[in-house]
């Protein structure tokens, strides 16, 4: 059975200070990876950087997660750390929060309603 693709909003902020913020808001319902998506997370960040990576959710999320960390690792990112956060969640969504600093990227993937 072929899955629809996930419909993505991208929403971009420079802050005053020169910290880049992306935010990428993913709707499906099946809390699954998408390689659409993580095509449009390798277009937003540079591979200069190391990637610190947040899961916050339950195990679902934390897979979800890995998947995409994965995917960067094969791209040639560095993944500097992997971080999992346990927080029971119901939700249909998955929000992908990106934050570039001078020094790392922060990919933050969580449950989102």
């Amino acid at each position: 059975m072929a899955r629809d693709k996930p419909s993505i909003s991208i929403t971009s902020n420079k802050k005053q200070d020169g910290i880049t913020v992306h935010q990428i808001i993913i709707d499906r319902a099946d809390l699954t990876f998408s390689e659409d998506v993580a095509d449009e997370i390798v277009k937003l960040i540079s591979k200069e950087q190391p990637v610190v990576l947040t899961a916050i959710g339950s195990q679902r999320e934390w897979q979800v997660a890995g998947e995409y960390a994965n995917y960067l690792t094969a791209c040639a990112y560095q993944m500097h750390e992997r971080n999992y956060v346990y927080q029971q969640v119901s939700a249909p969504n998955i929000s992908i929060e990106i934050t570039v600093y001078p020094d790392r990227i922060n990919l933050q993937i969580a449950a989102s309603s």
